[in-house]
């Protein structure tokens, strides 16, 4: 079993294998203390996570001549050493700590001693190590203050490299994911086409368009699947393009028979009628039943016992509408509805 180094070295001689870069993880500013995230023990396999406290930080300042009194977060994350450094790490009786923080002019200095105990080799199998961690966002920069513009300038290779492969895999991963939506929205409009079918025959589908933000735009022709199983509306346009053109914000559906209510009030208004009957019979004298298809149908009724069906009926709860709008009377005859079919779904059983 290895051993721990022995606590108590002297502080006055640098120890260059125990040097290392990294970044700030986190930093307790009311306590004093935070840790920082190594890169070269990661590449090892040993503990990357070392303890700092804040005069190691204030040590930086106080070579720089600049005066701090208590060390805060914008002076470890901002300030000198902007939340990244070089150091010399020791094994205290807490575990690994940071030792000293190097300066620009340390790093000068010593630089031909870390490049000796650090070769290249080290630096960029690190490299390549936390290239795909949140830990290397100014790896290259560090690296810069001791290697020379070559080693650099293949880490830049490195990180264009991975880069591009990324983003090759981000497209490849969204590429699958569009080709099993589109698999799966092509499985749901096979099992419920008809459904489909029906419920935008029965209702009008409005979204906002982008291009005219104060008007709603029916958007039935250009629907390919709509559904609300989950309390919320799902809407797969024919044509992808139609996509970026309306805001999801707010779906408005409308029942057709609303529109078509709205248009039998106007249309009969002027007639002058004054019972409800007389309303149902200028509808099925007139041929008026594909006009008012969903809001006019079948009333399926029962008076003394006997069942029978009344054409040209208004469905169940825009009938008092209808008598309130226009000021009609019932002949209340005794027969009370069952239920309603409209013509709508009459032609629908007639065409199966």
């Amino acid at each position: 079993m290895s051993k721990e180094p022995a606590i108590g070295k002297s502080s006055l001689s640098i120890d260059f294998s125990h040097i290392d870069y990294g970044e700030v993880s986190k930093y307790i500013e009311d306590r004093g203390f935070g840790f920082v995230k190594s890169y070269l023990r990661r590449l090892e396999g040993l503990e990357d996570e070392l303890f700092f406290h804040a005069s190691k930080i204030k040590e930086v300042y106080t070579k720089a001549h600049v005066s701090v009194d208590r060390i805060s977060s914008n002076d470890v994350f901002e300030g000198l050493i902007q939340g990244a450094f070089w150091y010399e790490y020791q094994y205290t009786p807490k575990g690994w700590a940071i030792k000293r923080i190097f300066t620009r002019e340390d790093l000068i200095k010593y630089q031909n001693d870390i490049r000796k105990h650090i070769p290249i080799e080290k630096i960029i199998n690190s490299y390549i190590k936390t290239i795909d961690h949140q830990l290397s966002t100014k790896n290259i920069e560090l690296i810069g203050l001791v290697y020379d513009a070559y080693v650099v300038s293949q880490l830049e290779q490195i990180k264009a490299i991975y880069i591009q492969d990324k983003e090759a895999k981000r497209r490849e991963k969204e590429r699958q994911r569009l080709l099993e939506e589109r698999e799966r929205v092509a499985s749901l409009i096979q099992e419920n086409a008809e459904q489909i079918k029906w419920f935008l025959e029965d209702n009008d589908i409005y979204l906002i368009s982008k291009e005219n933000p104060e008007k709603l735009e029916r958007i039935n022709e250009k629907i390919e699947y709509i559904d609300n199983e989950y309390g919320g509306w799902e809407i797969k346009f024919k044509d992808q393009l139609d996509l970026t053109h309306f805001d999801y914000s707010e779906v408005r559906v409308v029942d057709k028979a609303e529109t078509e209510f709205k248009a039998l009030v106007e249309e009969m208004r002027p007639l002058g009628f004054v019972e409800s009957a007389q309303v149902s019979n200028y509808i099925v004298q007139n041929r008026l039943h594909f006009k008012y298809k969903h809001l006019s149908g079948l009333l399926h009724m029962e008076k003394y016992g006997e069942r029978y069906d009344f054409v040209g009926g208004i469905k169940k709860n825009y009938y008092a509408r209808l008598c309130a709008e226009l000021g009609l009377e019932n002949r209340k005859s005794g027969a009370h509805v069952l239920g309603f079919t409209s013509f709508a779904t009459v032609a629908r059983r007639l065409k199966k």
